[in-house]
């Protein structure tokens, strides 16, 4: 036999003994694989929790792309309260399985379970940012959306939010506070109103001027007003007992009313020899002053959402832009809108809701209500103050003595004996 086949004869056997160890391998990790998953489950079963650890992590080594079994040590970590190492296994499988919902379903249910709701709100946000879908959140995120949380900053008495702060009062000042009850602007003022255009009028020492929303003056006229209202096109003035509109450089521009509220979308009410009409932003009349009342909110304002509600004959009815009704139908009392959302009508004594075409959407059941804003409203049930949604259904109970509109980033002022706290929905704090 020559050495040419002598050497074919070798390569031969080391590549067919290469070949054996291979398949011998693909026996035997599997099979190694397996009975180490085996004996972490059967320890695991049996509570001994360590050694169930130490044979998953042998597993691992061999195989890692399992994430069944990544959930399982996940549990095992819960199981044994090591909370730190339950959080930072499940967000180290979001990043090895980017796509997979399991590590966000068992993360946020363990956040909801704990009452953690805010922090479910975060990991189902998470999930939805990476566009993955999974029942179990969209479930979760539905049985958890009106859970809310209660601050304990209380003060005396609480204004309608806008731009993002809420008038406040401790004792006999008023200052401004954030959704989550924090005081903004410290309580310096003997009247304050709601910030429009990042300005709003105060009231120190008998003077009336003009802050910004860090608390510094913005403007201040040379001389005495009794009261200024927000710029809107023109900000109404009180001096001498009479009403007028002036500009930023308090010039009088026109008017001469017993009262003037706060322009808003170009229109304005105003007051004179007791009866009440609608102008707009040129001082033009868009109405007769033929009505009893224009219903104002607590920033003054008489139109929203496209409408007014004027009183005539002793009833409410819709008014649009051009002074005509909306509707024929006419109610006991109303709220202005919040905006686009329904808002609150009574009739026959009871409270309901109405849409901006006068449409009844919920029709008069309640005690007292106000309009909704951000999905919810409150409303008054046997004497006390909570929230529905436009299905009527309660999701903040009527625990409390009076409550206010919700803000657009999830915040409202609610009010138990004789103060008032910020509520906040969990869903809006992640």
């Amino acid at each position: 036999m020559g050495n040419k086949t002598l050497s074919l004869i070798f390569v031969i056997f080391l590549f067919a003994a290469a070949w054996y160890t291979v398949v011998q391998k693909s026996i035997q990790l599997p099979l190694k694989y397996n009975t180490n998953i085996e004996q972490a489950r059967e320890l695991a079963r049996k509570e001994i929790y360590q050694k169930a650890l130490d044979h998953y992590k042998a597993a691992l080594q061999l195989k890692d792309d399992d994430i069944g079994i990544h959930i399982e040590i996940a549990k095992i970590y819960l199981a044994i309260n090591d909370e730190w190492s339950f959080e930072y296994y499940c967000k180290k499988m979001m990043k090895e399985f980017p796509k997979n919902p399991e590590p966000y379903e068992i993360l946020a249910n363990y956040h909801k379970e704990a009452s953690d709701y805010s922090e479910c709100f975060k990991i189902i946000n998470s999930a939805k940012k990476k566009h993955i879908t999974s029942e179990q959140l969209e479930t979760m995120e539905s049985e958890i959306q009106y859970e809310y949380v209660t601050r304990y900053k209380t003060y005396h008495d609480v204004k309608m939010f806008n731009e993002a702060l809420c008038p406040v009062k401790i004792k006999d000042r008023w200052g401004y506070a954030v959704s989550d009850g924090s005081l903004w602007i410290s309580t310096n003022y003997e009247e304050v109103g709601g910030f429009v255009n990042g300005i709003a009028p105060v009231k120190k020492d008998g003077k009336v001027f003009y802050i910004d929303m860090s608390g510094e003056k913005e403007l201040v006229p040379d001389e005495n007003f009794d009261y200024l209202g927000n710029f809107n096109e023109a900000a109404p003035a009180l001096q001498d007992g009479k009403y007028f509109y002036v500009n930023k450089e308090f010039e009088k521009v026109f008017g001469d009313y017993d009262y003037a509220g706060n322009f808003n979308d170009g229109y304005a009410a105003v007051k004179k020899s007791g009866k009440w009409a609608l102008i707009n932003s040129e001082g033009e009349q868009i109405t007769e002053y033929v009505y009893e009342d224009i219903k104002l909110n607590e920033m003054d304002n008489c139109f929203i959402n496209g409408v007014a509600f004027a009183k005539e004959n002793g009833k409410y009815y819709m008014l649009n832009g051009s002074g005509e009704k909306v509707s024929q139908t006419g109610y006991d009392d109303v709220f202005p809108f919040a905006g686009s959302e329904p808002t609150a009508v009574k009739a026959g004594g009871l409270w309901g809701f109405v849409d901006i075409n006068g449409e009844m959407i919920i029709e008069p059941r309640y005690q007292a209500a106000r309009p909704f804003s951000n999905g919810l409203a409150a409303v008054k049930i046997d004497d006390k103050w909570g929230y529905i949604t436009i299905d009527s259904q309660v999701v903040i109970p009527a625990i409390y003595d009076d409550a206010r509109e919700f803000t657009g980033n999830g915040g409202a002022a609610v009010k138990t004996g004789d103060n008032w706290v910020m509520i906040n929905l969990c869903k809006y704090m992640s």
